[in-house]
């Protein structure tokens, strides 16, 4: 359903928005809140309301409450994961948003949808991949039945404690991908991961550095390593980004980032390749300064820090905690990491929920609020 363009931004009569997703192909932006999904253009005098997906149910007429907002499939499909439904992936055509599909998972939980390669989105390819806890999967809609591809070899699993969960995922241009864990710990997969040819019921999955017991499906799984597994410093790795080329990542915790390279020294090679062994690097450290865990009264609590999304490289990163949007910028050449330590910020009068940069425009970064959808441009110096 659509309604009329609304100048301010804002989606009106609505729960807080939860969700933040923009399409690489579309000026478009969609931010969800409770069971619909407001959709947005970015422009000269900020964020204009286009129309409202309104109040989104299943074929069953459950609404479906986004809790993750996915573009797919050339920016032409919505994909969305509800905590509600944890074993469902419900889809929603962009140019027909009254017809929604649901994709059951069978008994894997979805915790996180992430794409095949960082710009998958831009591709017709129907497959996205799946995380939970004890692994990660393919999602291929065409097959019948539950949608992820355990019987095509291209599941993984690995049995862990809940200390070491997996939480978070992300891919690299190439389709390498890098797995946060609840003990910090973030783990370096091959592309390649995707084929193998085991047995019916797929692969299971350990990496090379881990001797801990790994457990596959019924017994019947072959074996899969990851490449690289690089030490935490102890906190939940919330969520993870990665640079198109793979050599950086940047890891969110609750009160501080982690910048880290993934380049093995003197290779030209990612942790992704081959192992870094005794090559691994110190993370950097970035964190709010004193003036401004005061500001916000000690009660800091990142949003998922993300790169800016640009043809010329990363440059940039972006997150937010409390009504402030905060940015920080680095340098990244021949091996050698140099981060800007004057972050900036800009403050709201509401919480801000979701933020990203702008695909291509790097002095742009989308903000969604509570209550209000907007686009920062100018940030204050923090030191």
């Amino acid at each position: 359903a659509s309604s009329p363009p609304f100048s301010s931004g804002r989606l009106p009569g609505r729960r807080g928005n939860r969700c933040l997703a923009q399409c690489l192909n579309f000026n478009k932006s969609f931010v969800s809140s409770g069971n619909s999904v407001g959709v947005f253009r970015a422009g000269g005098d900020g964020m204009k309301f286009v129309q409202t997906f309104e109040d989104i149910t299943d074929q069953r007429g459950g609404s479906v409450v986004p809790d993750q907002l996915l573009l797919h499939k050339g920016d032409q499909s919505l994909l969305m994961r509800s905590d509600r439904e944890q074993n469902a992936i419900f889809h929603v055509d962009v140019e027909r948003p009254d017809v929604v599909d649901k994709w059951s998972t069978g008994s894997q939980v979805v915790s996180q949808l992430y794409q095949r390669s960082k710009y998958h989105q831009l591709s017709g390819d129907p497959t996205v991949l799946g995380l939970n806890a004890q692994g990660t999967f393919m999602i291929d809609p065409r097959i019948p039945g539950a949608k992820n591809v355990a019987r095509q070899a291209k599941y993984v699993s690995r049995s862990t404690s809940r200390a070491s969960a997996f939480t978070c995922a992300a891919t690299t241009g190439q389709g390498h991908v890098i797995l946060g864990s609840e003990s910090g710990e973030i783990r370096l997969y091959s592309r390649n991961m995707w084929d193998g040819k085991g047995s019916s019921t797929g692969w299971t999955m350990k990496t090379y550095e881990d001797v801990d017991h790994v457990k596959s499906d019924g017994g019947q799984g072959g074996s899969l390593r990851a490449r690289t597994r690089l030490p935490g410093r102890g906190s939940p790795i919330l969520a993870i980004d990665v640079t198109e080329d793979g050599t950086l990542a940047v890891c969110t915790t609750k009160t501080y980032l982690l910048l880290i390279p993934t380049v093995v020294p003197e290779t030209g090679q990612t942790g992704y390749d081959r192992p870094m062994g005794q090559q691994k690097p110190v993370p950097t450290k970035l964190e709010l300064g004193f003036r401004h865990v005061r500001q916000l009264k000690g009660q800091v609590s990142f949003t998922p820090a993300k790169f800016n999304q640009s043809p010329a490289g990363e440059r940039y990163i972006v997150t937010s905690t409390g009504n402030l949007v905060i940015t920080w910028s680095f340098e990244f050449k021949n091996g050698r990491l140099r981060v800007n330590p004057n972050y900036r910020t800009k403050a709201y009068h509401q919480t801000v929920v979701a933020d990203e940069f702008r695909y291509a425009h790097d002095g742009e970064v989308l903000v969604a609020l509570e209550q209000d959808v907007t686009v920062a441009r100018k940030m204050n110096a923090s030191r």
